[in-house]
């Protein structure tokens, strides 16, 4: 099904929209915020980012059918406010976000996700500085706000994901990522066919390389997560909105990059903990398969050497053992959710939708 960019109503201001004051000077940059019952971190939010360096900005916030003080949140820090007919997603909640926006850039986070005081203004710089450039990410900072083991390790990887992938970008992301809105509109805004949130941003992301528009990864372009994981809700995240419906796009699509989550090394360090734990299995039945896994760990090891390094440095020896742990446990379920992808990719090419 192709992407559908909403404007199911026209991009006037909706209940509780604040409108420019008359004479004023218009700003430059909408900040598309969507958002179903995120009361817990939506201050932090809202405050951030009314806290910022450059407030050159439109502050726009979609409710996506939130039950609680959501609204009354985003009035009480003066953003104008959209309310969704019906409860429909991000993608389609960011489209109609984007559709009501009064400026030539968007700038996409979550309700979960505080930019840092300087991270509009580097966002406008950026591309007043380059005029080619039509969207461009950033990366979460190396802190977060909950304690959690899961939480914590979750962050450390994105940052040290972002920060050491290539500048030149074949994706897009919504936690902190800015687009111009004719770039936007030309390749059809967010696919509304992925109802949760999943990874519609990296669809979009490939459309508009395809599309031959210019994405960079800017590293010092950072916003803090306020997310809380847990061991089950990782896993979820990771296989059910990130694994399958990724490797589905890939196989249907872009073909694996080597970038990213999708380096070469990644590939290698995937298969190797798959010979890693078989062969701790098999050698409990017989002892040369201990062999297998003699000669996986290493692999494995070396295939993330880079990572344990950065991990050891920023939360020191024992969080690194244990993030050693997660992080083969990481591949093992990842693995799980490659071969669902392959799957659903099948029931896509034999006419189902993936």
């Amino acid at each position: 099904m192709p992407p559908h960019y909403a404007q199911e109503e026209p991009a006037s201001p909706a209940s509780g929209e604040q409108q420019t004051t008359e004479g004023a000077q218009a700003p430059r940059l909408t900040v598309v915020i969507p958002v179903c019952n995120g009361e817990a971190t939506l201050p932090a939010c809202l405050g951030a980012l009314r806290a910022s360096t450059c407030q050159d900005i439109e502050l726009l916030v979609v409710d996506d059918g939130s039950t609680d003080r959501s609204v009354s949140i985003a009035q009480a820090h003066g953003a104008r406010v959209i309310s969704m007919e019906r409860q429909g997603g991000p993608a389609r909640a960011r489209n109609r976000g984007a559709a009501a926006a009064q400026t030539p850039i968007l700038f996409f986070t979550d309700a979960d996700v505080a930019v840092l005081p300087d991270t509009v203004a580097r966002t406008l710089e950026r591309f007043d500085t380059d005029p080619a450039l039509d969207a461009l990410f950033g990366s979460y900072t190396l802190e977060t706000p909950d304690p959690g083991f899961f939480s914590i390790y979750k962050n450390v990887l994105h940052h040290y994901t972002h920060q050491t992938s290539r500048e030149e970008a074949a994706s897009f992301w919504t936690g902190c990522g800015a687009i111009r809105k004719a770039a936007f509109e030309a390749v059809g805004g967010f696919d509304e066919t992925y109802g949760g949130a999943t990874i519609e941003d990296i669809e979009l992301g490939t459309r508009l390389y395809a599309a031959g528009r210019k994405i960079r990864l800017v590293r010092d372009i950072q916003a803090t997560h306020h997310k809380r994981y847990t061991l089950k809700s990782l896993v979820m995240s990771d296989v059910f909105n990130r694994a399958i419906p990724w490797t589905a796009l890939m196989l249907r699509r872009t073909g694996p990059r080597n970038d990213l989550n999708t380096t070469r090394s990644s590939a290698i360090a995937l298969l190797t903990a798959y010979t890693l734990v078989f062969g701790l299995l098999l050698g409990l039945l017989w002892a040369p398969g201990l062999l297998l896994a003699a000669v996986s760990a290493p692999i494995f090891f070396v295939c993330n050497l880079p990572f344990y390094r950065f991990l050891w440095g920023a939360k020191g020896p024992a969080f690194t053992v244990k993030g050693v742990g997660a992080n083969l446990l990481f591949y093992l379920y990842s693995g799980v959710g490659f071969w669902l992808g392959v799957g659903a990719h099948l029931r896509w090419r034999l006419g189902g939708r993936a």
